[in-house]
């Protein structure tokens, strides 16, 4: 997987060939995504005895967590992002899967997720706040750690995690994350969320303007977010569908800056069929984030100034 992930990512998104460009993206993530899922599930599952541990053995001053979550269509198959997690240049002090208790109420799990366990994942249950479950609990149990979010649908490289702490290190007091989209304003008005700059590599300094995606990894530095990122009534009442943009909001409540890289110019490849069921539809194409970013700054009175530095 390192060195097709490396092909993937080294070539360029031929934005200027338009829709030409978009098909053979699509085409090259396709033909990728099908060797992945053909050969990745049954490697991991032949190399796991000689892998070893997935978190690291020594502590660190400042503790790395990340941070996880799923759901019932998807826990067939999340062992297999947490797998790669697992397997990192840089491995974190620990690894959490975060389950809705109510979703699992006789906690029976699929045998290679529970297998992980022995390698150091930690799976805890917890109320059911969706998609916000993978930064909620870790944050308020941990809140002197660095948290590091990831997605449980995705395949990674085994340097996600380095060149998230590399960035950390040179930016301590920003949100580091490895794919970002760009806030467009215009005539002072924050425009259409399908209008922003998506996966922006345009802008590697800290900035305001970017607002971090959580599934391809998202670092947080401790203390980093307001009390009132974690008011669950709030959150199920304005932004319940959108952790992103409830992270990036209330960042902004606190005047904190978002930085990137630019190695991953495109979306990591999702595993299996783990996208039968998700967010894209609501949320981008119905207008749904939209909505709740412009809840969610009507309620705090953040105005388009604040995303621009």
């Amino acid at each position: 997987m390192k060195f097709l992930y490396q092909i993937y990512f080294s070539l360029p998104q031929f934005k200027s060939l338009g829709l030409l460009g978009k098909a053979f993206n699509k085409m090259n993530a396709l033909i990728l995504k099908r060797l992945l899922d053909r050969y990745m599930p049954a490697y991991y599952l032949r190399t796991a005895s000689k892998a070893g541990m997935g978190i690291a053995t020594e502590p660190r001053v400042v503790p790395l967590i990340v941070s996880v979550t799923s759901f019932p269509a998807r826990i067939e198959d999340v062992w297999i992002s947490l797998e790669s997690l697992m397997r990192q240049t840089v491995k974190p002090d620990a690894i959490i899967l975060w389950l809705a208790g109510e979703q699992f109420p006789d906690r029976i799990l699929p045998k290679k997720l529970i297998s992980l366990q022995e390698r150091g994942l930690t799976i805890r249950y917890c109320d059911d706040l969706r998609s916000h479950k993978k930064y909620y609990y870790a944050m308020q149990e941990y809140p002197e750690a660095c948290i590091i979010t990831f997605d449980d649908d995705l395949y990674y490289d085994n340097k996600v995690i380095e060149r998230l702490v590399t960035l950390h290190d040179q930016y301590p007091d920003c949100i580091c994350t490895n794919r970002a989209h760009q806030i467009k304003i215009k005539d002072g008005k924050v425009l259409p969320y399908r209008q922003w700059d998506h996966n922006a590599k345009n802008i590697l300094t800290p900035t305001k303007t970017l607002l971090p995606t959580g599934g391809a990894g998202t670092l947080y530095p401790p203390h980093f977010l307001p009390k009132t990122a974690f008011e669950a009534k709030l959150i199920r009442s304005l932004c319940f569908h959108a952790d992103d943009v409830w992270l990036k909001l209330m960042a902004t409540l606190n005047q904190k800056k978002s930085v990137t890289h630019s190695f991953y110019n495109k979306d990591f490849l999702t595993v299996s069929q783990t996208q039968n069921e998700k967010l894209v539809s609501q949320n981008v194409f119905d207008g749904g984030n939209d909505k709740q970013f412009q809840d969610v700054c009507h309620h705090f009175s953040i105005t388009p100034s604040q995303f621009i530095d």
